[in-house]
C-alpha cells in the first residue's frame, strides 16, 4: 500500500511536468520503485516492533514472541535488535519457555555494545537458568556480576538468584553471604524481603537457629512485602523463638500474627504454637483457656489431638492430676493413632504415680512399655517402673530397671537419675563397694547434674569437680580418715594428689602420690603417680637421678600411651640434666620412632641433633632434624635446618634424601652465596650418581652466581667434568675463566695446570706454553709450577703430562 500511494503521487507530479527525455523514464521509475519498497519494508518492521511491544506490555506473551521473532528475522542487526531479544526473552520466561528465553538473552547480550544492556541480558540469562533448575550454571553466569561495580537493581537480582542457587546446591555459607550482601547494600529493593526469607532457610540448613529466627522476623517486617510472605515469615520466626526457648519473643510474634491476619490459615497454626509457647512460659491457665476455645471453635482441626494433650499437660503441671487424666483419656479414646496418644499414656502413668495410686501407675506404665516398645520415651517409662519397685521395697528388680536405662537409654531424660538411683539401690541392698563405684561413675558422667554434689560428697569427689579445692581436700581427708572400701580410698588418694597439683602445691601432691603408691602399688593410678613423682623430682627438686628412677618405673608398668609418652619425654630431659647425652639422645630417638605424631619441644630436637652431629652419628642426626622439621614446619630457622639436614644425609650416604633437602632449600633461599654452595653440593651428589648432565647444569648455575669461593669451586668442578669427558676445549675455557676471575692460592694454580694440559691435548703448544709460563710466574711455590717448569724445559715441544 505504501508503494501504491507513492506511485499515485508520482503520477500526479509527472502529469504536471514536461515529459522525460526519451528512454530515461523507465530507468527512473525502476529506481524509485526500489527505494519505495525499501522504505516500506523499514516502516513495516517498525510497525511490527511497535505491535510486538504493545503485546508485551499487555501480557500477550506468546503473540509478542511471534512478532519479535518476525521483526528480528527481518532486521537481525537493527538498532532495536537487543531490545527485541530482551523482551522476547522476558516473554519466554513469562510462559516458562526457559530454553528459548536463555537463547534470547544471550543473543541480546551479543547484539549490543551498551554496558548496561549487556549486564541486563546476562542477569536475565542467569534468571532463566535458575528457573530451568540449572543452579551450577546460574552461579557460573552470575558470579562475576555480584560486585559493587554492577548497578544496584541488576546486582540485587544477581545476589538474590545466586543465593537461591547456592541453597539449591547446598552451599549454605555462600547463600548467607549473597543474601546478606543484598540486604545490606540494597535494602529498598523489592527483593530484600524475599532475600530475608530465604536467608532464614539458609541459616536453618546450617543449624543457626537464632540467625534464622532473626532473618524470618526481618522478612515479616520488610517494607512492601506481600501478605503471604509476611504471614509465613512471622510464623516461622515464632516457631524458632519457641524452640530456642525465647518464650516471650515467641509469644509476641504469635500475637502479632494472630492480630494482623486473624482469618488466615497461619492464624490457626499460630494459635497452636501460641498455646504451646504459653505453656512453655509457665502460663498454664492462659494456655488451657486458649486450647479450650480452639477445640470449641474448630472441632475438625488437625490440631485437636495436640490441644487435648496440651490441656492435659497444663493440668498436670498444676498438680491437678485427676483433670489431667480426663484429658489424656479423652485423647487416647478419640485419637488412638495420634502420636500424642503414646505420650498421653506415658503421662497418665506418671499422673497416677504422683497421685500415689501406684497400682494404676504400674498398670499404665506396663501398658505403655508393651504397646510402644520402640518409643523414644521407653527409658523414661523404665525409670517410672524402677521407682515403683523402689516404693514396693523390691530393690533388686528396681536396680535391674535403672541399670538398663543407664546402659541402653543414655539419652533418656532420666538417664542420670537412673544411675544415681542404681547407686542408691546398691546402698539399700548393702553392696557398699558397688554403691561407691556407681556413685563415682555418676559423678564422672554427670558433673553438672543437681544430684552430682550429693553423689560426689558420698564418693569424695564433689569439691574437686567443682574446683573448690580447699573444700575438696577436706572431703577427701574425711574419707581417708575413715578406712573403708579400698576402691573408695584409692579414688580419694588419687583425687587428693591431683587437687594439690591443681593448687600448685607440688610437694604435697608428690607426697599424696607416694602414699597412693604405697597403698596401691599395682593400682590403676600407679603409673600416673610415678610419672607425677618423676616430674616433681626433675622440675621442683632438681634431682635428675630420682627422676630417672621414677620414669623407668613408669615404663616398667607398660602403661597407656599418653603416660608412656610423658615418661619418655621426662626421661630424655632427666638424662640431659645428668649430662648423659647418649642416653638422652636414645630416648629422643625412641620417641621419634615410636610416637611420630606426638611432637617434642623444638629445643629437645635441636640439642639432640647437634649432639649426634658432634659424635658423627649422621643417620640418627638426620632422623632428629627431619622430625624437627615435620613437628615444627614453620620453624624460624627452617632454612638452616634444611641445610644441616642435607649435610647429615650426605655424610650418612643417603644421597637421595640429601638431594631432596638441598633442593627444597634451593627453592627458598635467594642468597647467591648459599645458592652457589647448594648447587655445588647438589652437583657433587649428582656426579657421584653418574648423573653427569644434571651435575653439569648445577655446576654451571653455581659458577655463574656471585657466590665467592663456592662459585669458583663449582667452576673448577665444571671444567673437570668437561676434561674427564674429553671436551678439552670447554674444560680449558672454564679452567682459564677460574684462573682469571678468581685469585685463589690453591684453585688458581691447579686450574692453570689443567688448562695447560688441555691445550697440550688439543695440540695447541703455544697456548699451553703461555699458560704454564703464567703458572710458574704467578705461583712459583705451587707443586703444579714445578711440573709446569719441567714441561717448559722440554723445548721446543711440550708433551701432555701424565699428572692428572
Amino acid at each position: 500500500m505504501a508503494v501504491f500511494s507513492h506511485f499515485q503521487g508520482w503520477n500526479r507530479i509527472r502529469s504536471a511536468r514536461a515529459p522525460f527525455p526519451p528512454g530515461t523514464f523507465p530507468l527512473v521509475l525502476a529506481l524509485f520503485i526500489s527505494l519505495s519498497i525499501a522504505h516500506a519494508a523499514e516502516e513495516q518492521n517498525g510497525n511490527q516492533l511497535d505491535f510486538a511491544n504493545g503485546l508485551f506490555h499487555r501480557g500477550f506473551y506468546k503473540e509478542a514472541i511471534a512478532e519479535y521473532e518476525g521483526y528480528l528475522s527481518n532486521a537481525p542487526e537493527g538498532e532495536d535488535a537487543a531490545t527485541a531479544w530482551l523482551r522476547l526473552g522476558r516473554s519466554a520466561v513469562a510462559i516458562e519457555d526457559y530454553a528459548r528465553a536463555l537463547e534470547a538473552f544471550r543473543k541480546a547480550e551479543a547484539a549490543t555494545t551498551d554496558a548496561g544492556r549487556r549486564v541486563e541480558a546476562r542477569v536475565s540469562a542467569g534468571e532463566a537458568l535458575f528457573f530451568s533448575g540449572k543452579y551450577p550454571e546460574t552461579i557460573e553466569t552470575l558470579k562475576d556480576l555480584s560486585g559493587t561495580a554492577t548497578p544496584e537493581e541488576p546486582r540485587a537480582r544477581v545476589l538474590y538468584y545466586l543465593g537461591r542457587s547456592f541453597i539449591e546446591t547446598g552451599a549454605y555459607a555462600e547463600a548467607v553471604s549473597s543474601f546478606s550482601s543484598l540486604i545490606a547494600d540494597a535494602p529498598e529493593t523489592p527483593l530484600a524481603g524475599f532475600a530475608q526469607y530465604h536467608l532464614g532457610f539458609a541459616h536453618l540448613a546450617g543449624n543457626a537457629l537464632e540467625e534464622a529466627a532473626k532473618a524470618f522476623s526481618a522478612a515479616a517486617k520488610a517494607p512492601g512485602a506481600e501478605d503471604a510472605l509476611r504471614m509465613e515469615s512471622c510464623f516461622r520466626a515464632a516457631e524458632l523463638y519457641d524452640k530456642l526457648g525465647w518464650t516471650e519473643t515467641a509469644l509476641t510474634a504469635y500475637e502479632q500474627l494472630r492480630k494482623d491476619y486473624p482469618e488466615s490459615e497461619y492464624a490457626r497454626r499460630a494459635d497452636y504454637g501460641y498455646g504451646w509457647a504459653l505453656y512453655h512460659s509457665g502460663r498454664y491457665e492462659d494456655a488451657d483457656a486458649l486450647a479450650a476455645t480452639f477445640v470449641k471453635n474448630y472441632p475438625d482441626s488437625a490440631h485437636l489431638p495436640g490441644f487435648l494433650y496440651l490441656r492435659g499437660n497444663c493440668r498436670y503441671q498444676q498438680a491437678r492430676y485427676a483433670e489431667a487424666l480426663e484429658h489424656y483419656d479423652a485423647l487416647r479414646s478419640r485419637y488412638p493413632d495420634s502420636p500424642f496418644a503414646e505420650r498421653a499414656l506415658y503421662k497418665s502413668a506418671w499422673a497416677h504415680y504422683l497421685s500415689s495410686d501406684n497400682t494404676a501407675a504400674s498398670r499404665e506404665v506396663a501398658a505403655f512399655l508393651e504397646t510402644y516398645p520402640e518409643s523414644e520415651l521407653r527409658g523414661e517409662g523404665l525409670y517410672l517402673l524402677g521407682s515403683l519397685h523402689v516404693a514396693e521395697g523390691n530393690y533388686e528388680t528396681a536396680l535391674t530397671e535403672f541399670r538398663q536405662i543407664s546402659e541402653d537409654y543414655s539419652s533418656s531424660e532420666f538417664a542420670a537419675e537412673a544411675l544415681f538411683k542404681a547407686a542408691e539401690c546398691h546402698a539399700l541392698l548393702g553392696t557398699r563397694d558397688e554403691a561407691a563405684k556407681t556413685f563415682e561413675a555418676f559423678a564422672r558422667a554427670y558433673p553438672d547434674n543437681p544430684l552430682t554434689e550429693q553423689a560426689m560428697m558420698r564418693s569424695g569427689d564433689a569439691r574437686f569437680t567443682a574446683q573448690d579445692f580447699a573444700a575438696a581436700l577436706a572431703n577427701y581427708k574425711g574419707i581417708l580418715e575413715k578406712p573403708g572400701d579400698p576402691a573408695v580410698e584409692e579414688e580419694a588418694l588419687y583425687r587428693l594428689a591431683v587437687t594439690y597439683h591443681n593448687m600448685k602445691e607440688q610437694g604435697e601432691s608428690a607426697a599424696a602420690f607416694r602414699r597412693l603408691l604405697e597403698k596401691f602399688p599395682d593400682g590403676k593410678y600407679a603409673a600416673e603417680a610415678l610419672l607425677r613423682i618423676g616430674d616433681f623430682e626433675l622440675r621442683q627438686n632438681k634431682d635428675a637421678l630420682k627422676a630417672v628412677e621414677a620414669y623407668q618405673a613408669v615404663l616398667a608398668k607398660k602403661p597407656a600411651e599418653n603416660i608412656t609418652l610423658g615418661a619418655l619425654q621426662g626421661l630424655a630431659n632427666a638424662r640431659y640434666e645428668q649430662k648423659d647425652y647418649e642416653q638422652a639422645a636414645a630416648q629422643v630417638l625412641q620417641l621419634i620412632q615410636n610416637y611420630p605424631d606426638s611432637p617434642l619441644p623444638s629445643d629437645a630436637y635441636m640439642w639432640c641433633g647437634q649432639w649426634l652431629q658432634e659424635v658423627e652419628r649422621w643417620e640418627d642426626a638426620a632422623a632428629v632434624f627431619a622430625a624437627l622439621l615435620k613437628a615444627h614446619p614453620e620453624h624460624e630457622q627452617r632454612g638452616e635446618l634444611l641445610f644441616v639436614l642435607g649435610g647429615c644425609y650426605e655424610k650418612a650416604g643417603d644421597m637421595d634424601q640429601a638431594i631432596a633437602a638441598y633442593t627444597e632449600l634451593l627453592h627458598q633461599d635467594a642468597d647467591p652465596v648459599r645458592g652457589a654452595e647448594l648447587r655445588l653440593r647438589l652437583g657433587k651428589l649428582q656426579e657421584s650418581r653418574n648423573a653427569l648432565e644434571e651435575a653439569r647444569v648445577l655446576y654451571e648455575e653455581a659458577a655463574n652466581l656471585d657466590g665467592g669461593e663456592f662459585s669458583a669451586r663449582a667452576r673448577f668442578h665444571l671444567a673437570a667434568l668437561y676434561e674427564s669427558g674429553g671436551d678439552y676445549e670447554n674444560a680449558a675455557r672454564n679452567f682459564m675463566r677460574l684462573a682469571i676471575l678468581y685469585i685463589h692460592e690453591t684453585l688458581s694454580p691447579e686450574a692453570l695446570w689443567h688448562a695447560g694440559n688441555c691445550y697440550t691435548r688439543m695440540n695447541k703448544p703455544d697456548q699451553a706454553r703461555s699458560v704454564f709460563e703464567e703458572l710458574v710466574a704467578d705461583y712459583p711455590d705451587s707443586p703444579f709450577a714445578k711440573e709446569a717448569q719441567a714441561l717448559l724445559d722440554q723445548q721446543p715441544t711440550i708433551a701432555p703430562s701424565k699428572t692428572e
